[in-house]
């Protein structure tokens, strides 16, 4: 079992690649992927925020609750 910190790291990582995709290859890029997959790794970007989001209020409360 991975703790909430551990978790947030992760999906914290996972953003920042998301991310560095979608500089390299979304809408105005040199070499732009397809729009619907562009399109998903938008979603899937906005998706992990909110999930990071959710984290960082766990976090916080267990940080508060010790």
């Amino acid at each position: 079992m991975h703790s909430a910190e551990e978790k947030l790291e992760e999906v914290t990582k996972v953003i920042e690649m998301t991310r560095g995709w979608l500089a390299s290859f979304g809408n105005g890029s040199k070499a732009p992927r397809p729009h619907t997959e562009i399109e998903t790794k938008q979603r899937r970007l906005d998706v992990m925020k909110a999930l990071r989001d959710d984290l960082e209020r766990a976090v916080e409360r267990k940080r508060g609750a010790a």
